[in-house]
């Protein structure tokens, strides 16, 4: 019976010298997280994590406790078993596989320079008393003058959390920049939210949003992102965010209701993107909106680039109302 225990991988290298963990090849190593304020973190810096498997022995689903919100027993911090990158610039973590813990891949601000790449992260989470909990991906990024460099999440698969796929997003305290989001499968999170009749993803399959600094440099590229009942969404900014500044999304597919939200960019590029309609619970596919929150404004498109885009949509408009473009 495999044993769970928590981890602390701290080693150091140099851009051009990393350390690296990998698999032995033909060999599957697996790492058992103990459900219970645990973790795999990384710490360190400029080191590589390939080709590793992470899961927990045993997790609860289900929760029916309106005092707890998290699957282990009462305790007061929703995000328990996880895999951690924190304080670490240079980080890479190349074709894993994280599964069945409470949380999947948590990708803090500190770790600059990060990349999270050819992952497979699936069946994460639970569903507590209020909601699903436990994300795909939980991550943030600082922006700074020295190191522009995006932290890079691309073609990972990401499935059947009990909450978000991507979520980027943070507090008062933290910093949503500077991120490469490029060539993601994702679907079918939020599998958790709700029951009986409401059962199903309802969940944002892509959120960007909050933080305490603008919002800036934000491309999100050649995704594919659905969910099998059409009631998940998909948001780039919320109204009541500060303004944002260059976000790109190009070449993607959106599918939710609505599929594609756009809050609060002072400038955008939405181009050669196909966006569907799921027919779930928002008569519209697209909501775009500019600086000034929900307004729409004909100079509040200066510096944006709608182009090219193709829109399937179940009611007569795809558009929020006949102003929103």
């Amino acid at each position: 019976e495999p044993q769970p225990y928590a981890f602390n991988a701290s080693l150091s290298g140099t851009a051009t010298a990393p350390i690296i963990i990998r698999a032995y090849p033909g060999e599957r190593p697996t790492i058992y997280i103990n459900n219970s304020f645990s973790q795999f973190t990384l710490g360190g810096q400029n080191m590589w994590i390939w080709g590793l498997e992470f899961t927990a022995s045993s997790i609860i689903r289900y929760v029916t406790d309106p005092t707890s919100c998290n699957a282990n027993g009462g305790t007061s911090w929703c995000g328990l078993s996880a895999v951690f990158a924190d304080h670490s610039p240079g980080t890479k973590v190349i074709n894993c596989v994280v599964h069945d813990i409470s949380q999947g891949f948590s990708f803090w601000d500190d770790a600059l320079r990060g990349e999270l790449y050819g992952t497979v992260i699936f069946n994460n989470g639970w569903n507590g008393y209020d909601r699903g909990h436990g994300h795909s991906i939980y991550t943030q990024n600082k922006a700074t003058a020295d190191d522009t460099t995006p932290k890079i999440i691309a073609d990972n698969i990401l499935f059947n959390a009990g909450d978000e796929g991507i979520q980027a997003y943070g507090s008062g305290n933290a910093s949503v920049s500077n991120y490469l989001i490029q060539g993601n499968t994702i679907f079918n999170n939020g599998i958790l939210e709700g029951y009986g009749a409401n059962y199903g993803p309802v969940a944002y399959q892509i959120l960007v949003a909050g933080g305490g600094e603008t919002k800036q440099n934000i491309d999100i590229e050649q995704n594919m992102v659905y969910t099998y009942n059409g009631a998940g969404y998909n948001t780039i900014g919320w109204g009541w965010d500060a303004e944002g500044i260059n976000v790109t999304v190009k070449n993607n597919i959106f599918m939710g209701s609505p599929a594609m939200q756009m809050f609060n960019w002072e400038s955008a590029q939405v181009q050669n993107n196909t966006v569907i309609s799921g027919g779930g619970a928002a008569s519209f596919n697209t909501l775009l909106t500019g600086p000034a929150g929900n307004t729409w404004a004909p100079q509040s498109l200066a510096n944006w680039g709608i182009d090219q885009n193709v829109y399937y949509a179940t009611g007569t408009n795809p558009f929020a109302t006949t102003t929103q473009i």
